[in-house]
């Protein structure tokens, strides 16, 4: 029996380990019907979006070298875009829950995030949940928020002075 999809359009993984982006693409890859991206940073997900039309989900860890994570929700929020985004990392919840509260402030549509190792099940469970959501929900028009400029570095900074996450 085969599944069916639950996108049609473009998803985009940021992800600068070369195993966990490969585990990342066959988890995806089931998800859409559409094209599927792998990038190995920020700064490489945002070239691959070049020329390209509307994106449907984005799944980026948060730490990676040149751009990470919290940058590449920066500039995707900067550009328009308006994909779900699904965070993932190996950092602490509460590294995870400051990333999650800098996405909603750039008022991008955050679906949720995962530890690592990351699940078919949990990456499916999210996508699912929004989808159930839209269909049961009136379009909600979405309030863009002026977000702070914070990397991943920046928030561990400033849970580790003992700021609450």
């Amino acid at each position: 029996m085969t599944e069916a999809t639950l996108l049609h359009g473009t998803v985009l993984l940021a992800e600068d380990n070369p195993h966990q982006r490969e585990i990342l693409r066959r988890l995806a890859r089931p998800l859409t019907s559409g094209e599927l991206l792998a990038a190995e940073d920020g700064a490489d997900a945002l070239a691959r979006l070049e020329g390209r039309g509307e994106l449907e989900l984005l799944i980026t860890d948060l730490q990676m070298p040149v751009m990470d994570g919290v940058a590449l929700l920066r500039h995707v929020a900067e550009r328009g875009l308006s994909p779900m985004i699904i965070l993932v990392s190996a950092e602490h919840a509460s590294i995870l829950t400051a990333a999650e509260r800098v996405a909603t402030a750039y008022g991008l549509r955050l679906l949720g995030s995962v530890a690592k190792p990351v699940t078919r099940a949990a990456l499916h469970a999210l996508v699912e949940g929004a989808l159930v959501e839209d269909a049961g929900a009136a379009p909600a028009s979405p309030m863009q928020v002026p977000g702070p400029s914070l990397s991943a570095a920046a928030i561990r900074a400033w849970i580790a002075l003992g700021h609450p996450s």
